[in-house]
């Protein structure tokens, strides 16, 4: 069933575009309900598509760098919609050779990352049949950027997750030169215990929840098939303490 009320608050009215792709400049006014974007391939449609999704996600389609949908030529690019329930302003600008930034209203964010969730987006593409046929990679991708738009804590979590598996991660690097002292793991392996299992304890519950509407769904398209959904890790840590008790265990078989 569709939020029809949620739609109308998240609506958008228009789209500003510079540098971005192959549009020097553009401001397109939306309709309001459905939009149909048609013709000639190679003609930038997917490309207005792509800036609704960097608005959405802070991030480009097809896993690209930031720098390449800046125009030759260009130093930077910009995309900002305007809500039409709110008449509010959320704007993203990639720049060469800095992080993007972030805008609401004119005002920069702190950090790109605290965009997410202020303008949902669902991308619908061949490529998410990776979800079903790739990599554990490509779906933990798909939880970790659902969760996020969804859920601030979350995308709080899982930065520091990763902040702290980087960290960790370079001492690991370095142990192959040199002994490194088991005391300067420790304080990024607390981390990722702590945070990864929030991380993990979120997945859990986001899949749980949607076994049901998945079923409905496919019951109506799968000619009276039953589909199975559930989440399964490569290790049996669901707690703090036993994920730092594998994070220990897989270092000093590591180094």
């Amino acid at each position: 069933m569709i939020d029809k009320e949620f739609l109308r608050e998240n609506a958008v009215e228009s789209l500003r575009l510079e540098r971005f792709r192959n549009y020097s400049h553009l401001d397109l006014r939306l309709s309001p309900g459905f939009n149909v974007v048609s013709g000639p391939n190679a003609q930038g449609k997917t490309n207005l598509l792509e800036a609704l999704y960097l608005v959405g996600t802070t991030r480009l389609l097809r896993g690209q760098k930031d720098v390449e949908a800046i125009q030759d030529g260009a130093e930077r690019a910009a995309v900002e919609v305007e809500l039409a329930h709110s008449g509010t302003r959320i704007g993203v600008t990639l720049e060469r050779g800095t992080r993007k930034r972030a805008r609401i209203n004119g005002l920069a964010l702190p950090r790109a990352a605290d965009l997410i969730g202020r303008l949902p987006v669902v991308c619908v593409s061949a490529a998410d049949m990776a979800i079903v046929r790739g990599e554990p990679a490509d779906r933990r991708l798909f939880l970790d950027l659902e969760l996020s738009a969804l859920s601030p804590a979350y995308l709080h979590h899982f930065a520091l997750y990763k902040r702290a598996q980087e960290q960790r991660g370079a001492l690991l690097r370095q142990s192959r030169e040199r002994a490194i002292p088991a005391d300067l793991y420790e304080p990024w392996e607390v981390a990722m215990a702590m945070h990864g299992a929030h991380v993990r304890a979120a997945r859990v519950d986001y899949v749980s929840r949607l076994i049901a509407p998945t079923q409905e769904v496919h019951a109506q398209m799968g000619g009276g098939e039953a589909m199975g959904l559930r989440y399964e890790p490569k290790d049996e840590a669901t707690d703090e303490e036993g994920l730092r008790s594998l994070l220990e265990s897989s270092r000093l078989q590591d180094v």
